[in-house]
């Protein structure tokens, strides 16, 4: 694990985004759901990009348009990467994921 910078310290519980492109498989949706505090749809999707699964998460009327796309479809989002950090018994826990803010269904041309 890199030393911490003394200058610009961030604490290990903070979320770290960083934008990216990526393109893959959708795997395994759970469909739109209504979230009734912020009053906005909630998709949340497994991209496979080679051997590795992504964690994708839309919002509004994005969700909604995710949430209608088939399983095994190729796909390219758009969107921020993000890296949650916490703690559970002392251990520490991450996990990545990327919040979607562009979604684009790719299609197949038969030769």
């Amino acid at each position: 694990m890199p030393p911490k910078d003394k200058r610009h310290p961030v604490p290990d519980d903070l979320a770290v985004s960083r934008r990216v492109s990526l393109v893959g498989v959708l795997q395994k949706q759970q469909g739109a759901t209504w979230l009734p505090l912020p009053k906005t749809h909630v998709c949340q999707v497994v991209l496979q990009i080679d051997e590795h699964d992504v964690q994708v998460i839309a919002y509004g009327e994005l969700a909604k348009e995710l949430a209608s796309v088939f399983a095994g479809s190729g796909i390219q989002v758009d969107g921020q990467l993000i890296q949650h950090r916490w703690d559970v018994d002392n251990q520490k826990r991450e996990r990545l994921e990327v919040e979607a803010d562009k979604i684009t269904v790719l299609v197949r041309r038969r030769i």
